[in-house]
């Protein structure tokens, strides 16, 4: 059977209406069998911005570090780390339709290789509330 504990502390705080800051700390546990056992912990920032004009601008950044035990018991545990950071926008354009944008960037380093895996992303999208 496998099972999934996710525990989350956060924090948030507002400075006036325009501007926020969140910081918090995440752990997921996920098991399969009885030996078999991934722990992640992720620790997140995100400052938000909000503007008089219509756009709201944010800036985000996770690290994280998974640890895998294997099902055997004879295998070493390995260790991931990632890094991200992510910028995004939101424009408000009229009668419920937005536009939007992200561009993000994360490394990870897996403990079975030497080298950093690199992955850039960004998007565009046009949007309408209903």
């Amino acid at each position: 059977m496998q099972r999934r504990h996710t525990t989350t502390l956060s924090w948030r705080h507002s400075f006036g209406d325009a501007w926020s800051l969140t910081a918090g700390l995440r752990q997921v546990r996920e098991s399969g069998s009885a030996d078999d056992t991934l722990v992640s912990t992720e620790t997140y920032t995100r400052i938000e911005a909000r503007f008089d004009s219509g756009w709201r601008w944010s800036l985000a950044s996770s690290l994280s570090n998974a640890r895998h035990s294997g099902s055997t018991g004879m295998q070493p545990s390995a260790r991931d780390r990632s890094l991200a950071v992510a910028v995004s926008t939101r424009y408000r354009l009229s009668d419920g339709w937005w536009i939007s944008g992200e561009l993000a960037s994360s490394q990870t380093r897996h403990s079975d290789e030497q080298r950093v895996l690199t992955n850039h992303s960004g998007g565009l999208k046009l949007y309408r509330d209903f």
